[in-house]
């Protein structure tokens, strides 16, 4: 009877013991191999042009009246009655396309053009960056951070943040260190949106994206640098990084990422959990991610068809980019778009979209960053 007592109290004493270790289990996965090198470019691989040129924002302006010739209100989805979010949705279109239309995009080609830009060719591919930083001061150290955009998205997602980290101490900011420090910003155009190339072959893959991105600073002399990636793509850019550079990548900040329950049993552990006990706007955030994902893996698996008809109209570029943002920009789905960016934000990154051709190129590249490559391009 002893015997069995004790038994039983050792057995319940073991059972959180190996759930912890359980919890804390991270599985191993092997590095997936990467080419050393890839070509991207338009005919036969051939070595790249090595020079950095400066690189100025210049939009014709009969592209600026072309975009604007296509603006018409009169033909978004008209709401339905009693229903605040379409309202809300349709009142926000009908602003934002009343801005688009009166759009200085000459005034906005001016400040953009405030940030150093420049362009370097990486294999085969034109590669757009700003390249941002105050003169060294003494007993200052320079910190390099590479700061990676996702989708929908670009550089002029960072344009706030950019000031900041450059001049901390300007903006009452020392991170918590007690030596002052700036960082020395580093923001490229990943393949296929905006000014950097579109790709001319087809299976560009996050890891071949984390190549060309460590190519980059090593021809501007960086050696060791931090690293933002920003929700898909960008996060998943960052993260092929650090695991295939860890000599170079000093630290890695990911925002928003998408992080595959499976990872760990202590994530899957706690997504179990919490989608029992949390509050409804973790689930109505998760449970809108979810439907978001399902309907993106078929968006992307049809991106040509997709890609030509947003490309088609401004305000159809502008409705797909504020509904992703709307998503992943606040956990709570009643908080109006309007209230987290100004018309102003949201009309650039729409005219960048359209102006560019980017949303048909970023669309293929999702394809295979989401492994969508059961129907292969011909």
């Amino acid at each position: 009877m002893l015997f069995r007592f004790i038994a039983l109290v050792s057995s319940i004493a073991v059972i959180p013991i190996l759930f912890s270790i359980w919890l804390e289990y991270v599985p191993l996965h092997e590095l997936p191999s990467i080419a050393k090198d890839g070509f991207w470019g338009p005919g036969e691989p051939y070595m790249d042009d090595g020079r950095i040129e400066v690189f100025k924002v210049d939009i014709p302006d009969e592209q600026i009246d072309d975009l604007k010739s296509h603006i018409n209100p009169d033909r978004l989805v008209h709401p339905l009655e009693d229903c605040t979010k379409s309202q809300t949705r349709h009142d926000l279109m009908r602003n934002l396309s009343k801005v688009m239309s009166l759009f200085d995009w000459k005034q906005h080609q001016h400040f953009l053009n405030t940030f150093k830009q420049y362009r370097t060719e990486i294999e085969g591919l034109q590669i757009h960056f700003l390249r941002i930083s105050l003169p060294k001061e003494k007993g200052k150290d320079t910190i390099p951070i590479l700061l990676l955009h996702g989708f929908p998205g670009s550089y002029w997602d960072f344009y706030k943040v950019i000031p900041i980290l450059t001049n901390p101490v300007r903006f009452g900011f020392d991170f918590g260190v007690k030596k002052p420090f700036q960082f020395e910003v580093i923001v490229p155009s990943l393949p296929g949106f905006l000014f950097s190339s579109k790709p001319s072959k087809k299976g560009l893959s996050s890891p071949d994206i984390a190549r060309i991105a460590a190519k980059l600073m090593e021809r501007l002399s960086i050696e060791r640098y931090f690293v933002q990636g920003s929700e898909l793509l960008g996060a998943e850019v960052a993260t092929a990084l650090a695991a295939i550079y860890p000599k170079q990548v000093r630290g890695v900040h990911l925002g928003n990422p998408l992080v595959h329950p499976g990872f760990s049993l202590q994530v899957s552990t706690k997504h179990i959990l919490e989608s029992f006990y949390s509050c409804n706007i973790y689930n109505s955030f998760f449970g809108r991610t979810g439907d978001f994902l399902d309907r993106f893996n078929i968006e992307v698996k049809n991106f040509e068809a997709i890609g030509d008809s947003l490309n088609s109209s401004p305000l159809s570029i502008a409705s797909y980019l504020t509904s992703v943002w709307s998503l992943f920009s606040s956990h709570d789905p009643s908080r109006p778009l309007s209230q987290l960016f100004t018309l102003d934000e949201l009309a650039t990154i729409s005219y960048f979209y359209y102006l560019t051709e980017t949303t048909p190129h970023a669309l293929r590249i999702m394809k295979t960053i989401l492994n969508n490559d059961d129907e292969s391009e011909r």
